[in-house]
């Protein structure tokens, strides 16, 4: 009786074994076809604004970043982990805050892009030996491949805050275009 139950232990550490085993395998497939999939092309992205040349770059295992010669801010977001999507943004020139978009690529065509406006206003309500505070208002808006807005849901506010930021928000989608150049 005693020889039964040391076989039982000893084919329940081989199953457990191989159902480890089999799922260390199993990420190992995962992650050589996420890398070869999705990592590894994202460099496209980057590649894309090297090209044009730039001034300030930065390259991380996650990300990469930097200014180009006209200091238009760049991101690239490369994809975490067993994700496919990669994310990018780009900003106007600015010190602070800057009109851009934010760009999911799905790995064919980007149909509608996604950008941001951040209107500051004085915060009279906070005031410091240095100055006044600034209050920020973020809106976000979704254009087509020439920056026309084909978001319905907008409030008057925030239309207004589109009208006024229309030059910005089509330079920038110009600019995408001609770094990129996926957006149909």
């Amino acid at each position: 009786m005693a020889q039964k139950i040391e076989t039982k232990k000893s084919n329940a550490g081989k199953i457990a074994l191989i159902v480890c085993a089999s799922v260390v395998a199993l990420l190992v497939v995962l992650t050589v076809i996420w890398m070869f999939t999705s990592y590894v092309p994202s460099a496209k992205y980057v590649d894309a604004i090297k090209e044009r040349g730039v001034e300030s770059w930065k390259d991380t295992a996650s990300s990469s970043f930097g200014f180009d010669s006209t200091r238009y801010q760049f991101y690239i977001g490369r994809p975490g982990w067993l994700s496919w999507s990669s994310h990018l943004a780009i900003s106007m020139p600015s010190d602070v805050g800057a009109d851009g978009f934010a760009i999911s690529p799905d790995g064919v065509n980007a149909k509608v892009i996604g950008g941001k406006v951040v209107e500051y206003t004085a915060d009279i309500s906070v005031v410091t030996l240095q100055g006044m505070s600034l209050k920020s208002t973020l809106y976000y808006f979704k254009v087509d491949k020439s920056g026309n807005l084909i978001d319905d849901n907008l409030t008057d506010d925030a239309l207004e805050v589109y009208e006024s930021h229309k030059a910005n928000i089509k330079n920038l989608v110009r600019k995408i275009n001609s770094i990129w150049g996926f957006i149909d």
